[in-house]
């Protein structure tokens, strides 16, 4: 089982062009890579001279589940209420992906509409506390 993979003595690296999808492919030039597995402490160095990885990335204005922290208020509103889910959401999701997305979309809403709330109700009880009433 592989869980993580990295490259170390990287001589050089070249982005080749996005294509359609998304997809980014990166050059890798005389290197090497490391897997390691999860179940012990071996692992396994490669050498290469040439390597290319293809790395995936949804575009920047779709909301998934690792990005849906970073969101500004509008896109997860959006995302939260079902506004513009065709363009906001990660196309590549299914049906369940997306239900998923959009009630991390409501969860992440939800905290940053009530920490406000809670400054303002904590305070109002503190002080008549803090006199004794």
């Amino acid at each position: 089982m592989l869980v993580g993979s990295g490259a170390d003595a990287l001589s050089g690296a070249d982005l080749v062009a996005a294509a359609l999808g998304g997809r980014t492919q990166l050059d890798l030039y005389q290197g090497r890579r490391f897997e390691v597995g999860a179940d012990n402490k071996a692992y396994n160095q490669v050498s290469f001279e040439r390597y290319r990885i293809s790395l995936n990335t949804p575009p920047k204005d779709a909301v998934t589940e690792e990005n849906v922290e970073t969101q500004p208020l509008s896109t997860l509103w959006q995302s939260a209420t079902g506004a513009g889910t065709a363009t906001r959401l990660n196309p590549s999701n299914e049906a369940g992906e997306g239900q998923s997305v959009r009630q991390s979309a409501q969860a992440e809403l939800g905290y940053r509409l009530a920490l406000p709330w809670l400054l303002i109700l904590g305070t109002m009880l503190a002080v008549p506390l803090a006199l004794g009433f």
